[in-house]
């Protein structure tokens, strides 16, 4: 149970990095947007998550910090994007289920390790 835990965070924070890289290139194809910051964010969370499952402890331990501060500012910043600049309830929705998802995983995570 615990390696299936580990599979679906990794998998969880993969999808999220895959689509930080590949939404500001959609947008700027469509649109002309540049949403670089995303972009660059995207391109550090993909290796940082497909790193989680490497069996050495330095590297596991070093991309459970990382997953930890980017949970961090993503509940920051997201709650603060709900509160303030949410124009839909929808679009809320989303954001907080993403929030609480990437909190109970790297929580789960954090707790379970017992190297």
């Amino acid at each position: 149970m615990k390696y299936k835990i580990k599979l679906i965070t990794s998998f969880w924070f993969a999808l999220q990095g895959a689509l930080m890289i590949f939404w500001p290139l959609y947008m700027y194809s469509y649109a002309g947007l540049k949403l670089t910051e995303m972009f660059v964010l995207g391109s550090f969370l993909l290796p940082i998550a497909l790193l989680f499952n490497i069996r050495k402890p330095i590297i596991k331990r070093l991309s459970l910090v990382l997953l930890l501060l980017y949970t961090i500012f993503v509940a920051v910043f997201g709650m603060m994007l709900i509160l303030v600049a949410s124009p839909k309830i929808w679009a809320a929705w989303v954001i907080f289920f993403i929030i609480i998802s990437d909190l109970a995983l790297i929580l789960y995570n954090c707790f379970s390790q017992k190297e």
